[in-house]
C-alpha cells in the first residue's frame, strides 16, 4: 500500500471519526446536566458543544498535516453567519458590559464553528441520517422522561429530578421549542410508512415520530397547568427594545447600529423599564434576562446591525428551502423563524437552530450539488505540474507545501489552545463557585471563601462573584 492509499484511508477513518463524535453530541445535547456547576442545565451543554468543536479541529488539523489539503465546503449561509458573527463581536467589544457579553459571545462562537463543520462532514447520505437519528434519539429520550413524569414516575436516578418540575433542558417552554423542531423531521420519514413504503428505517423514526408528538403533548399541558411560564409582557420587551437604541446617553451610535452588547439583556431591563411596570402585582419585583421575543432582544443587545444581520440569515431559508417533502429540516426551520418573533430563545434553542441550518445545508448540497461547491485548500505540492527533469524544484515546492501545513495547523491549534484555556477556566471556575455555594450551605465559612476565592482567581470579570464575596466576607467579618 503506497503513501496515498494510506493517506485516503486515513482521511476517511477522520471523516467518520468526527461524524461519531458530532452523532453523539446531537444526542447527549438535550440530555447533559450537571449539578456541579452553577447553572445546572446550561453550561455543561455550552461545554459539550466547545468541546466537540476543539476536538473535531484538531482532527481536521492531523487531516491536513496528513494529506496535505483540506476541502472545505461553500454554502449560501457563509456569508450572511459570518456577518451574524461580526455584528455580535462588535456588539459585544463596544458593550458597556463588556466581558459578560464577550463570555456570552465565546459560548456563541462554539455554535458557529459547530454549523460549518456539520456542513462540511455531512457528504454522504449515510452521515447525515446518522445525524439527524442522533437529534431525533434525543428528542425521543426528552419525551420520554416528560411523559412519565407527567405520572409522576420519575427514570433518572438524581433525588432533584423527582419532580414535576424538573426538565432536562431547565424550562419546559424551551422544551417545547426543541421537542417541536425536531418532530417534522421524524414525520418526514414516517410519512412513506404511511404509504406502505415500511422499512427498518421508517419504523424507527415513525416510533420517534409517536414519542415526539405524546411529548410536546405533555410538555404543552405542563406549560397551560403547573408550569406556566414566565415571559416579559411583549409591549415592555417592544418599549426597552427602542430605548436602548435610541436613549442610551453618550452611546447613540453605538447603541442604534450595535445595540447594548450581545447577552446583556439584563442590563437594558434594569437601565429602560419604565417605572409604571413597577405598578403590575405580579411581575414588579421580578428581573429578566431574556426580551419577549428573540428578535427584540437581538434588536436591543446587537442593535439594527445585529438584527438585520438575523434578517440576512432568514432571508437566505427561505430563498433556498424547497417544498417540505424535499427536504426534512424545511418545516423545521420554518417553526424556528416563527418562534424567533414570537417568544423569547435561550442557548438550547439558538443552538439547535444553527444545527439545523447545517444539516439543511449539507441536505441541500446533496441533493442539488450544482448551487454548492467546494473549496480546497492545497498544501502540498501537485506532482502532475513538475516534469522528470526538475527533481529540484519538486524537493523544494514540497518543502514549501509542507512548511504551509504546519502553519496551517499552528493557526488551528492556536485557535483550539485560545478556545481550550478559556473554556476549561471559565468551566473551573464555575464547579469552584458552586462548590462554595454548597460549603455555605453546609455551615463551612472557611471553605467557602477558599473556593470563591479560586474561582475569582480563575474567571475575574463575572460580577457575581464579587458580589457574592463581598456577603461572604462581610459574614466571615
Amino acid at each position: 500500500m503506497n503513501e496515498k492509499s494510506r493517506n485516503k484511508i486515513l482521511g476517511s477513518a477522520i471523516d467518520n471519526i468526527i461524524v461519531f463524535l458530532w452523532c453523539a453530541a446531537f444526542f447527549l445535547f438535550p440530555l447533559i446536566v450537571s449539578t456541579h456547576t452553577t447553572n445546572a442545565f446550561i453550561l455543561p451543554k455550552q461545554a459539550l458543544i466547545l468541546f466537540i468543536v476543539l476536538l473535531s479541529l484538531l482532527l481536521w488539523g492531523v487531516k491536513i498535516i496528513t494529506q496535505g489539503f483540506l476541502v472545505l465546503r461553500r454554502t449560501p449561509f457563509d456569508f450572511p453567519i459570518l456577518f451574524f458573527t461580526i455584528a455580535l463581536l462588535v456588539s459585544s467589544l463596544l458593550s458597556i458590559n463588556r466581558f459578560d457579553a464577550l463570555i456570552t459571545f465565546i459560548s456563541f462562537i462554539g455554535l458557529i464553528l459547530a454549523y460549518f463543520i456539520v456542513v462540511n462532514i455531512g457528504r454522504k447520505d449515510s452521515a447525515i441520517l446518522l445525524l439527524l437519528s442522533a437529534l431525533v434519539a434525543g428528542a425521543s429520550v426528552l419525551s420520554i422522561v416528560t411523559i412519565f413524569s407527567y405520572f409522576k414516575i420519575y427514570l433518572l436516578p438524581f433525588s432533584y429530578a423527582h419532580n414535576q418540575s424538573f426538565t432536562l433542558l431547565g424550562s419546559y417552554l424551551e422544551q417545547a421549542f426543541y421537542i417541536g423542531f425536531i418532530l417534522p423531521i421524524s414525520a418526514y420519514f414516517t410519512y412513506p410508512l404511511l404509504k406502505g413504503k415500511a422499512d427498518v428505517r421508517n419504523i424507527l423514526f415513525s416510533a420517534a415520530f409517536l414519542l415526539n408528538a405524546c411529548g410536546l403533548l405533555f410538555t404543552v399541558l405542563f406549560l397551560t397547568t403547573t408550569q406556566k411560564p414566565l415571559i416579559l409582557p411583549f409591549e415592555t420587551g417592544f418599549q426597552i427594545a427602542f430605548a436602548a437604541i435610541s436613549q442610551d446617553g453618550p452611546r447613540i451610535f453605538q447603541g442604534f447600529f450595535f445595540g447594548s452588547g450581545f447577552g446583556t439583556f439584563f442590563t437594558d431591563f434594569t437601565r429602560f423599564k419604565l417605572a409604571s411596570f413597577n405598578l403590575n402585582p405580579n411581575l414588579w419585583y421580578l428581573t429578566f434576562t431574556q426580551s419577549s421575543s428573540f428578535v427584540l432582544e437581538l434588536l436591543t443587545t446587537t442593535g439594527l446591525l445585529g438584527l438585520l444581520s438575523f434578517f440576512f440569515i432568514i432571508y437566505r431559508v427561505f430563498k433556498k428551502s424547497n417544498a417540505i417533502w424535499v427536504n426534512p429540516i424545511t418545516l423545521s426551520l420554518f417553526i424556528a423563524v416563527i418562534i424567533a418573533f414570537a417568544l423569547p430563545m435561550s442557548f438550547f434553542s439558538l443552538g439547535l437552530f444553527f444545527f439545523l441550518l447545517a444539516l439543511f445545508s449539507a441536505i441541500e448540497a446533496f441533493n442539488h450539488p450544482d448551487n454548492y461547491f467546494d473549496l480546497e485548500i492545497q498544501t502540498f505540492a501537485n506532482k502532475k505540474h513538475v516534469s522528470e527533469h526538475e527533481e529540484q524544484v519538486q524537493l523544494v515546492n514540497n518543502s514549501i507545501s509542507k512548511f504551509i501545513s504546519i502553519v496551517v495547523f499552528l493557526i488551528i491549534l492556536i485557535l483550539i489552545g485560545f478556545l481550550g484555556w478559556f473554556g476549561t477556566r471559565y468551566v473551573l471556575s464555575d464547579i469552584y463557585f458552586q462548590q462554595s455555594l454548597a460549603a455555605a450551605a453546609k455551615n463551612n465559612g472557611n471553605l467557602t471563601y477558599q473556593k470563591q476565592l479560586e474561582a475569582i482567581k480563575l474567571v475575574e470579570y463575572r460580577d457575581g462573584y464579587y458580589r457574592i464575596f463581598s456577603q461572604t466576607n462581610l459574614i466571615l467579618a
